[in-house]
């Protein structure tokens, strides 16, 4: 069965990027904050192990200063099941690592959740919303034009999470479908049923994200630690790779 692990790699790779005195700076500035971790832990998690609690997490990424989900991965099997797992598991109270997932998925009258952004990063959301009007087109995929506003995006990734809703079902609330991680001249989509999709583009200044307009009018959010900017085009508009949401 597939699990979910830190992605090691990155997180050494950011380490290395953010503090010139690399792991030993991470600890000075975690022990600031009041719960100290030591040289031996640091290394695990650059090994692919999970903090032990979820706060620990969320402090680790705010440290590196990017999106929690960016720093997951998978290590085998099905990607489906890991995600079905972790997502069953927190709305149930059963995995304390992934407490955050209750007020990020799932129907959400506020989303995103402004409790992760002000407490663990000390930010609002840099935020777009867009509307589908079914009653001039539908059933189609639009093409979301994205422009990374962060500095150094080859180094540090930016991810953006992607909702929807529609105001006259689920009394208006959000669902959070999936979120799109762009680093350096890679784009990586991933949708909450399992499914990814990715491409590779040289000189990258922007993503191309397709994603469905149905039958129904519906507005669409879509959310970053980092500031961007965004356009929404129609298919016919869009040239060159793009992912795209199932």
């Amino acid at each position: 069965m597939s699990r979910l692990i830190l992605d090691g790699l990155l997180v050494e790779q950011l380490i290395t990027a953010r503090f010139p005195g690399r792991r030993s700076d991470l600890i000075a500035h975690w022990d600031s904050t009041g719960s100290g971790v030591n040289d031996s832990t640091v290394y695990r998690w650059t090994r692919g192990s999970l903090p032990k609690s979820g706060d620990d997490l969320l402090r680790l990424a705010s440290l590196l200063d990017v999106d929690p989900l960016c720093l997951l991965t998978f290590d085998r099997g099905s990607v489906q099941v890991a995600i079905e797992t972790a997502l069953s598991w927190a709305q149930r109270n059963r995995w304390e690592r992934f407490k955050f997932f209750q007020t990020f998925f799932g129907r959400q009258s506020e989303w995103p959740p402004k409790e992760l952004s002000t407490i663990h990063f000390g930010r609002s959301w840099n935020e777009a919303t867009f509307q589908h009007d079914a009653s001039a087109r539908a059933n189609y995929y639009a093409v979301v034009q994205i422009t990374p506003g962060r500095g150094g995006v080859s180094t540090f990734p930016q991810t953006f999470h992607f909702a929807h809703r529609h105001q006259e079902q689920y009394a208006g609330r959000w669902l959070s479908y999936g979120f799109v991680v762009i680093h350096g001249e890679s784009v990586r989509l991933q949708h909450i049923n399992g499914q990814s999709n990715s491409y590779r583009a040289e000189n990258l200044l922007a993503a191309s994200v397709r994603t469905f307009f149905g039958p129904n009018p519906a507005e669409f959010k879509v959310a970053s630690l980092h500031p961007f900017s965004l356009r929404v085009d129609a298919p016919e508009q869009a040239n060159g790779s793009s992912v795209c949401f199932p």
